[in-house]
């Protein structure tokens, strides 16, 4: 299987994985062969892109580190804390708070996040979103919430301190529930006034966990404080060095690298490797070198079934990770360097072929 932006697909494909619906129901099955209505259907959702199977994908197997079910059920909790939250917000409460018995249910799909990531030890996180962009402040709250629980297992962090971690980074951006929606997802740049509001989020979510005495400091630190820098430059706090704990820390990568990478109202994600760029950019000076060097292991930079363009001239699809060297992945070649179609399909191995790299992602077409 490989993996379509959904502007490219044409009629006549098939899918090689399930589409969900913003509810979590299946939208399309795999095997579902596509038409000009489900194709304008998918757009119309906002769903970004599809793994489709055909010829030249054939053999390329792509899985996650968590699994569907227990993703859509993580998306689902969050998406319900962020409603309640709104209610209570309309009904005249001058913030929304998390209740014990929501945050009971939080801790439970931690654990089952932890439980999900154990079966599926040896993977690496697939980033590459297919489903709908409504869903973006939630699918967001989930992913970092797993990148968080996979550094902190590389960490060497317990099951009790990767639940804390879990449960703060699932419920990091809960604040955003009293920020007004268009503003949220306004397509255009923020006004100075708009931005400051943003900022509130994470006071506001402190604000709605600090009298909940079940809720254990630091996960209340994340919410306050995912924002801070080690420099001093973050928010809202300002502070800096060792008065950010190492929590925090993680999920100030994940949260930077999730955004970065994600479709947003206003812009395209950042294919993953220039996220990667980005955030070294930043590494020693406001986020944390040994954190982010433990956070990179995990990460599926170029997935199976995504399309590379390579020095040489070549393109192909990317048919298996490099865990120990993740940017030297072995790439099934569909076009040569004149552009001509490659039926025989010939692989590459980039780490023997130390002369060629990947210049970027792109389209494959037949």
């Amino acid at each position: 299987m490989r993996i379509v932006n959904t502007r490219n697909l044409k009629p006549g494909m098939l899918l090689g994985k399930p589409v969900f619906t913003p509810t979590g129901n299946i939208l399309l099955n795999k095997g579902v062969k596509l038409t000009d209505s489900f194709i304008k259907n998918l757009r119309l959702k906002s769903i970004p892109a599809v793994y489709i199977d055909d010829e030249i994908s054939n053999g390329i197997e792509s899985e996650d580190v968590i699994d569907i079910d227990v993703k859509i059920r993580a998306i689902n909790t969050i998406k319900n804390i962020f409603h309640q939250m709104t209610i209570q917000q309309k009904g005249g409460k001058s913030k929304g708070f998390i209740p014990p018995k929501s945050y009971h249910i939080v801790k439970d799909i931690i654990e089952d996040i932890l439980d999900n990531l154990q079966k599926n030890k040896e993977g690496l996180f697939n980033m590459v979103q297919v489903m709908s962009t409504d869903l973006s402040t939630y699918v967001h709250c989930v992913n970092v919430a797993v990148l968080s629980i996979l550094t902190g297992r590389g960490m060497g962090f317990s099951r009790s301190e990767l639940i804390d971690l879990g449960t703060g980074a699932l419920m990091h951006d809960i604040g955003k529930s009293d920020i007004p929606i268009e503003i949220i997802n306004k397509p255009d740049k923020l006004t100075d006034e708009e931005l400051e509001m943003i900022k509130r989020h994470a006071v506001l979510g402190y604000q709605a966990v600090k009298e909940n005495s079940s809720i254990s400091t630091f996960i209340k630190t994340i919410i306050l404080m995912h924002h801070e820098r080690l420099d001093g430059s973050g928010y809202p706090l300002g502070v800096m060095g060792d008065k950010i704990n190492k929590y925090t820390r993680i999920v100030s990568i994940c949260d930077v690298f999730d955004a970065l990478i994600s479709d947003k109202v206003y812009r395209e994600k950042m294919p993953i490797y220039k996220a990667l760029e980005l955030i070294e950019c930043q590494v020693g000076r406001k986020l944390d070198e040994k954190i982010y060097k433990v956070f990179v292991k995990n990460i599926s930079i170029f997935p199976p079934g995504i399309g590379v363009k390579l020095s040489n001239g070549e393109t192909g699809l990317v048919i298996e990770n490099n865990k120990l060297n993740p940017t030297r992945p072995k790439i099934r070649i569909i076009r040569s360097k004149n552009g001509k179609f490659s039926p025989g399909f010939k692989v590459i191995d980039l780490m023997k072929e130390l002369t060629v790299f990947i210049d970027d992602t792109c389209n494959v077409s037949v």
